[in-house]
């Protein structure tokens, strides 16, 4: 007898064509769903800045949700990056080898404008924007992909 005089139901477990199943999640535009970004982008950016760069940051938001982008992590999940130390003759080169699904998507983050340097300037604004723009990068769903070194 179980809990209460119930009697207990066997557990199975589940498998590839039964027992419990997760629907995938719907992955949407984060620039426009994420409440907490979007209340720091209006908090702390000028209203003019703002403007200028809210179409850029939603088109980014919408181009990293398509299959293309997706494919290009799996490629920089499946072939991950490495240091090359040697050439083949012995010589030392000491070179970073990056995937083409790592390099696609580094082409389009630059592509986005959304890589930058720290401003050497005492402008916040361009602070505050550039911290905007990587929390960006950061945010966009599945454009995570580590460099393991």
């Amino acid at each position: 007898m179980g809990v209460l005089g119930t009697t207990p139901i066997p557990l199975r477990g589940s498998s590839s064509t039964e027992g419990f199943f997760q629907r995938p999640p719907k992955l949407v535009n984060q620039f426009i769903e994420d409440v907490a970004f979007r209340r720091a982008f209006e908090a702390f950016l000028p209203v003019d800045i703002r403007t200028s760069v809210e179409d850029e940051f939603e088109k980014f938001a919408d181009e990293v949700l398509t299959p293309k982008v997706f494919g290009n992590i799996a490629d920089a999940e499946r072939n991950l990056s490495y240091v090359k130390t040697w050439d083949m003759w012995g010589n030392r080169v000491d070179e970073v080898v990056l995937s083409n699904g790592w390099n696609n998507l580094v082409a389009l983050v630059y592509r986005a404008g959304l890589a930058f340097l720290l401003p050497t300037t005492s402008e916040k604004v361009l602070t505050l924007l550039g911290s905007f723009r990587l929390r960006m990068k950061s945010l966009m769903a599945g454009l995570v992909v580590l460099c393991n070194f």
